[in-house]
């Protein structure tokens, strides 16, 4: 039986991943490049803390010398000054949706309340629908999928026991759609492929293995020689055997072999490849 990943993204690309993990409480440092690492399996673990790292002011706080910063995050209207300006010069609804967003998380920070963070991510799910289309809609699609993780991180919901497909709670499921629009956004983005992750593995939590497995086809297509490429595969491997999908098992394990190059880097995942039909 494949194993059950609990992961950890310690930092996706100039933003923090930290933000879109399960584990422990996120640095509230500026967030480091990509890189990931296991974390405990256990899916009891007493909740943790959400990270307070707002991904978009710490990139503004990179690239811009003379932003200060508090707590290890920009201080409030690194993103409303680009909304007056040069960055988010648009429609007035769109700054203004900005605005509310970066209010919001200000007072989500203090709070460590689940619904506070989901009103963050509302806010800025608000302001990509407002969003003029082009490059600009990418920062607020990521940071409304990290204030939906930190909400998920202070109150998961858990699927009922069972065998059957359990219905997406309300938070889950917006964790998913936020997930799903930063990926639709920015297809090719670095952490395009750890978001795709991360909505297959929520998928395959609540047992819904047709989209789980499209899910997971579309990440290993494009997640290179990753960690998440491990994860991803025993996952799909998993959810196969276990319909007895063999004509589907044997294409998928036909053509992880055939690319043995990738996937004899993960020595466990090319042994059970091995024992497969």
């Amino acid at each position: 039986m494949a194993r059950a990943p609990w992961i950890v993204f310690v930092g996706i690309g100039a933003v923090a991943v930290a933000a879109l993990t399960y584990g422990p409480r996120a640095s509230r440092s500026r967030p480091r490049r990509a890189a990931v690492a296991m974390a405990p399996s256990s899916q009891t673990a007493a909740p943790q803390r959400a990270s307070t790292t707002h991904p978009v002011r710490a990139r503004a706080a990179a690239a811009r010398p003379g932003v200060t910063a508090h707590r290890g995050v920009a201080t409030a209207g690194t993103v409303s000054s680009d909304a007056n300006g040069d960055g988010l010069d648009g429609a007035a609804e769109f700054r203004a949706a900005i605005v509310r967003a970066e209010s919001a998380w200000t007072a989500a920070e203090h709070a460590d309340d689940a619904a506070a963070w989901d009103e963050v991510a509302d806010q800025y799910a608000q302001a990509v629908a407002l969003c003029p289309p082009g490059p600009r809609c990418v920062d607020p699609a990521y940071a409304e999928a990290v204030a939906r993780k930190n909400a998920m991180q202070l109150d998961e919901p858990e699927p009922p026991p069972g065998d059957d497909a359990a219905p997406l709670p309300p938070r889950v499921d917006a964790f998913v759609g936020a997930l799903d629009r930063f990926v639709a956004l920015a297809p090719d983005h670095e952490d395009a492929h750890g978001m795709r992750f991360l909505g297959a593995r929520t998928i395959w939590k609540f047992r819904h293995d047709d989209d789980a497995i499209a899910r997971l086809e579309a990440t290993l297509a494009r997640s290179g020689t990753n960690e998440v490429t491990e994860y991803a595969a025993n996952i799909l491997l998993e959810l196969l055997a276990r319909r007895t999908d063999l004509t589907r098992l044997r294409a998928t394990t036909a053509w992880m072999r055939a690319d043995a190059a990738r996937f004899r880097q993960f020595p466990e995942l090319w042994e059970r490849l091995a024992e497969l039909p």
